[in-house]
Parts: structure tokens; sequence; C-alpha cells
């Protein structure tokens, strides 16, 4: 089976700029929010070769941010997972997540797909259907740790505000430790 290779590229990285999405070809536009918007061009080839010029807002794609699963694009941008049917060329549905304050990661992981939000973190089964949802005290995000999202063979690693890493598989949350020097309130 051939393969899909991603390249994604940011084309305009301007803040508090208008920007006019009916001039872009094949554009995915999802957020609507304020006028602060990111470019990213993410290209296709091998399999599917396609170009897809993506708006979103405040934040910038990446690796951990697009994937590819069979004969579909899955782009998380601010709140919301974009779905892209390639076969089809076209978006077919966005998935909202409400109180999650910003999707920070997301990957394909095992039978689904784990969504590291700032407040909330889910995971989806291949339907896209909400499996289980782990709220946090605070925010899933850490400015004390390097790499504050993990992803292992059989595990998923979270660092939160508290210095908390928390440990998820399929089935939810299954370990959680407490570094003291990791607290970002202290």
């Amino acid at each position: 089976m051939q393969t899909t290779n991603i390249d994604i590229q940011i084309i305009k990285n301007d803040v508090n700029t208008y920007v006019d999405t009916s001039t872009l070809q094949n554009v995915i536009y999802i957020e609507n929010a304020l006028d602060l918007h990111i470019i990213s061009q993410i290209t296709l080839s091998g399999q599917y070769n396609s170009v897809y010029n993506v708006v979103s807002h405040f934040i910038a794609l990446d690796a951990h941010r697009i994937c590819v699963d069979n004969d579909i694009l899955l782009i998380a941008l601010y709140e919301e997972i974009a779905i892209v049917d390639l076969k089809k060329d076209k978006i077919d549905r966005v998935i909202k997540f409400n109180n999650c304050w910003g999707i920070r990661n997301f990957c394909k992981f095992k039978s689904g797909y784990f969504v590291h939000g700032e407040g909330v973190n889910y995971f989806l089964n291949k339907n896209f259907d909400v499996l289980w949802n782990v709220s946090s005290i605070d925010i899933f995000v850490n400015m004390r740790v390097k790499n504050d999202f993990e992803i292992q063979e059989d595990y998923i690693a979270v660092y939160d505000w508290y210095g908390n890493k928390h440990y998820y598989n399929e089935n939810g949350e299954f370990d959680c430790t407490y570094y003291p020097q990791l607290n970002c309130d202290k």
C-alpha cells in the first residue's frame, strides 16, 4: 500500500490581519474568532497528491495537529477537528470540543484518536464518538517541562500545571504521578 507523506508549511503568520479566504484555493477555514489568523499549507504526496490551505486561529499547525488515517485527513484547529475525505477531496465534518480551551495536540492512538486539550483530554473511536474525557483542575500545560506531551507504544502522558504527569491508554487515565519541582505555581 502506498503511503501518504505530509509537509506542513506556515505561509502567513500575521496577527490582527483579516484573511480573505475567498482568495485562497482549496481552503479549510473553520474558526471565525476575531481577526487573528495563521495560514498553513498542507501538502500531501504519495497516495494522495493534494494541497490544502488551512486558516487557523492562534495555533500553527505541526506534526502533532495533523494526521492521515486511511482515506481521511484530520486537522486539529483551536477547538475543532476538521475531517477531510481525501477520496472526495472535501470536508466531511467538523467536530467541536467545548470547554477544552484549545486543542494542544492530537494523534492517532491504537483504536482511535487522543485529543490533548488545555482543560480536557478526550479519546475518540474511529467513528469520532467521544469514548471518554478527563478534566483537569487547571490546565494540561506545564511550562517547566520540555515536552508536556509524550506518545509511547502503550500510553500517552501529559503534564498539568501543578506538576502531575497523567498517563492514558484507550480506556482512560490509569496513573498519575506528582512531581513537586514541576508545579508551575511554586
